[in-house]
């Protein structure tokens, strides 16, 4: 990939982000289709630590709010597969009446343009979604000098297959 969840892991374990959040949840989804009292699940496993053993949506999304009560959070759902644009305006209307503290944030990743504009129009956003593109070939390059030899010379023979390298990579750094 393009390093979507490299991006979103970065942004969620920079300490400068600590201080301006009370709660921050990460919930890997990776699912074609996801009902969203999975997804309230998934988010109340990773507030309390705990499994949830109940069932009943009013009383998993009371314990959320519960768990986010007068707190600003940054919650990221990494790796959305599920566009069904009824289920996104449900679960953001539900999580934004469970706390009205201002400053809260949700970064959602997807490889998927249709889930993107869908969590887009239910959040009504004006900007539409931020897309990640591929990096031009010196960037890979330094990359990967930085990786194999870290600051050496660069070997004759890696110098050779540059080309090759960087055509084989196309712009992904996870391809090297």
């Amino acid at each position: 990939g393009v390093g979507k969840t490299t991006l979103a892991k970065s942004v969620y374990n920079n300490p400068k982000i600590d201080g301006h959040f009370g709660q921050k949840i990460w919930v890997c989804v990776a699912k074609e289709q996801i009902k969203i009292m999975e997804l309230f699940k998934l988010i109340l496993v990773q507030l309390t630590q705990e499994e949830v053993k109940v069932d009943d949506r009013g009383v998993i999304v009371k314990r959320i709010g519960e768990k986010l009560e007068g707190q600003r959070y940054l919650l990221v759902l990494d790796d959305v597969w599920d566009h069904e644009e009824g289920l996104w305006n449900d679960y953001f209307n539900t999580l934004m009446g469970l706390n009205e503290t201002k400053g809260s944030w949700c970064l959602v990743t997807t490889r998927l343009v249709p889930v993107a504009n869908a969590v887009c129009r239910s959040l009504k956003m004006n900007d539409g979604p931020y897309f990640l593109g591929k990096l031009p070939d010196n960037e890979c390059w330094s990359i990967l000098k930085e990786m194999v030899i870290a600051g050496e010379e660069v070997p004759k023979e890696l110098e050779a297959i540059q080309e090759q390298i960087l055509r084989r990579c196309d712009g992904l750094p996870l391809a090297l």
